[in-house]
Formats: structure tokens, C-alpha cells, sequence
């Protein structure tokens, strides 16, 4: 199964409307998967839709000289909103 930064990677190849699901707690090494379904995979937790993430790494992007997908950086910016909005 691939992590949730394997997902973040390959972004631009998932569906704009699946939905991200994850093993908690969430780090890069977290099992990941996209579903079309509300119903999450077995073993893990809805974390986000994909437009969103996409939507928030771009904005974070615009205020940065290098591209979105420095994913380190990128990944602790999801996490820490993700954080905010998710309790």
C-alpha cells in the first residue's frame, strides 16, 4: 500500500474528486489510499479530499520561490492545517 507522501507525489495523478484516506496518526510513512467512497478503506481515516490538498499546497506554494512539491516543507504545512481543521 503506498504512504500518504507516495499520495502527495503523485497529486496531480488522482482523482480531483477522491478522497484521501490514512492510517493515524498521520506522518509520511502512514499507509495512504484515494477512494472514490465516503466508506474508508479498511484500517484507515478519512483525511482530506484531494482538491483540497492540492488547493492548499498551491497557495502555500505562491508565497515560496521554489515549486509545490518540495514535500517536505509542503507535507508539515498539510499536516499542521489539517491539524486546525480536523480535530
Amino acid at each position: 500500500m503506498p504512504t500518504l507522501l507516495d499520495l502527495l507525489q503523485s497529486l496531480d495523478e488522482q482523482p480531483p474528486e477522491g478522497l484521501i484516506h490514512a492510517a493515524k496518526p498521520w506522518t509520511a510513512a502512514s499507509a495512504a489510499a484515494v477512494a472514490a467512497l465516503d466508506e474508508p478503506p479498511p484500517g484507515l481515516d478519512y483525511l482530506l479530499e484531494v482538491e483540497v490538498v492540492h488547493d492548499v499546497l498551491e497557495v502555500w506554494s505562491c508565497s515560496r520561490a521554489t515549486a509545490w512539491m518540495v514535500l517536505t516543507p509542503s507535507f508539515i504545512v498539510l499536516l499542521s492545517w489539517v491539524s486546525t481543521v480536523i480535530p
